[in-house]
């Protein structure tokens, strides 16, 4: 096989070359922080630019560099004034009061209105669960403009996570009444100047409230499908940015002096959905024992090229949401074995695995399991499927088991709600179970942390009890970029905005 190294001595990327030549950086000068151009690899561009139809991470991280929320995280996980300069909670913390900063203005000049963050919220509030962040304003009652800078949010409920939600970009605020089909920014850094579909060009946003930010003039994105083809592109300087680098990638781009690395671990999962609707898998019993055939460090070694921590739960040990669970114990196949026959299982157990083959980590995951488990006595067909044959399977829940991302989040709620809830948007298992949505809706009544991670630690030992889902890893996130640009700041969850503050050395203008 032709390793990634050799691929670029061969000088395979000559027809990438021709593509990316009328895009290169402009001669260098020696000047500092003056505005320049950056080229930007991206797997595919959004098929629209609504922040709240986007899912995959690149799309979301295009998405930060458009538009700003009422809040965003900063790197120690606290949520910090953007659109909204502060908030306060009052009448039993079911009325929020948002005071929006009076310098920010929308891409074509239009001051930021309350009536532009009402509209946002309740645009969110009326799609229900008929998205994948609907669920968010869910307890929101209704939203009123108290004044010219002040947005009062009426809740049915006191809901912990809101603050979270308002930060998310999903709540990407919109000039009100916007034509969603021909929006191409907000009051965010940049903003579309061309394209949807093959390319796009990102001008610099004139009427940005950050002054002196962003430090490059435009940002040309470029289409590049194939992973191997986008690192090389990053490696051979055809382009500057790749965000979301491809984690078997990392250790060939680690090598390279010219390449820097920003991100590391994150809260992003890597899991199994297992179809409760499946006669076989309804024994709880046995969902255990399958979760416990797995051996999630040398999955971790091979399906991800050691750029994941392997764990069997949903939160990490350093979160305040943890609750001091046990790490599921990895059982020998001879073990496994045993187990199974203890239930009536004597021969190869058949499963169907399905995962997404546009996604190498997910595909090799899957790879591997199938491996692992023959040893154990499961027989796991694996089925990898793209586009909308993927989405039909997933639709028809033509599966035992389905590899999947959770997306990554701050506030526990946001990773709980979706998977977990009976009603939950992500909840491809048929999961259903009254005591745990009560759970998942009672850690958000109350905003006092420690009564809010009894409720977590309790969901989570339910997790490991019914294995609705099999956590296999947490993955790394990186951000991989020429060694020339500087101060990008490593921020999660997923964002562009590490690249407000970076410049890039010797830069023209």
């Amino acid at each position: 096989m032709l390793s990634r190294r050799h691929f670029l001595a061969a000088g395979g990327m000559l027809a990438l070359a021709r593509s990316l030549a009328g895009a290169q950086t402009p001669v260098a000068v020696p000047a500092r922080r003056q505005r320049g151009n950056l080229r930007i690899a991206v797997s595919s561009l959004p098929p629209s630019w609504d922040p709240l139809a986007v899912t995959t991470l690149e799309h979301i991280w295009l998405m930060t560099l458009l538009y700003d929320s009422v809040g965003r995280w900063n790197r120690d996980g606290a949520i910090l004034p953007s659109l909204g300069l502060s908030w306060a909670s009052s009448v039993f913390d079911r009325v929020l009061d948002v005071t929006l900063r009076p310098d920010a203005f929308f891409h074509e000049g239009q001051v930021l209105a309350p009536d532009d963050v009402r509209w946002t919220i309740e645009r969110v509030r009326t799609s229900g669960t008929a998205l994948p962040d609907g669920w968010r304003m869910e307890h929101v009652w209704r939203t009123e403009a108290l004044d010219a800078h002040t947005v009062r949010i009426i809740l049915d409920a006191p809901d912990a996570s809101l603050a979270a939600s308002l930060a998310a970009p999903a709540l990407s605020i919109l000039p009100e009444g916007v034509d969603l089909r021909r929006v191409h920014g907000g009051t965010g850094p940049f903003l579309v100047h061309i394209g949807v579909g093959g390319d796009a060009l990102f001008r610099r946003n004139p009427w940005y409230w950050q002054i002196g930010r962003p430090h490059f003039e435009f940002l040309h994105v470029h289409e590049i499908g194939d992973d191997t083809e986008r690192s090389t592109a990053l490696v051979t300087g055809m382009v500057d940015l790749v965000p979301n680098a491809p984690l078997l990638d990392v250790p060939m781009l680690q090598a390279e002096p010219s390449i820097q690395l920003v991100g590391g671990p994150s809260n992003h999962l890597c899991l199994l959905q297992v179809n409760l609707d499946r006669p076989a898998l309804r024994d709880d019993r046995l969902r255990r024992v399958l979760s416990a055939a797995i051996d999630r460090g040398g999955l971790v070694k091979v399906a991800t090229a050691s750029q994941a921590e392997p764990t069997s739960l949903l939160f990490a040990p350093d979160a305040w949401a943890s609750g001091g669970a046990d790490e599921v114990k990895h059982r020998s196949p001879d073990d496994v074995r045993a187990a199974l026959a203890t239930l009536g299982i004597h021969a190869d157990l058949p499963l169907r695995l399905l995962a997404d083959n546009a996604d190498a980590t997910l595909a090799n995951t899957a790879v591997v399991l199938q491996e692992q488990l023959a040893w154990c006595g499961i027989a796991l067909s694996v089925e990898l499927l793209e586009g909308a044959e993927l989405d039909d399977a997933i639709r028809t829940r033509d599966y035992d088991l389905l590899a999947s991302y959770t997306r990554p989040w701050r506030d526990p709620h946001e990773l709980v709600r979706p998977l977990l809830a009976s009603d939950g948007f992500a909840n491809r298992s048929g999961y259903a179970a009254p005591e745990v949505d009560g759970m998942i809706r009672g850690a958000t009544m109350v905003a006092d942390r420690k009564l809010r991670r009894e409720k977590y630690a309790q969901l989570q030992q339910r997790v490991l009890d019914d294995v609705p889902v099999i956590v296999l890893f947490r993955l790394h996130y990186f951000d991989a970029m020429s060694r020339r640009i500087v101060d990008y700041a490593p921020l999660q969850p997923v964002t562009a905005r590490g690249l407000l503050p970076a410049w890039e050395e010797g830069a023209g203008t």
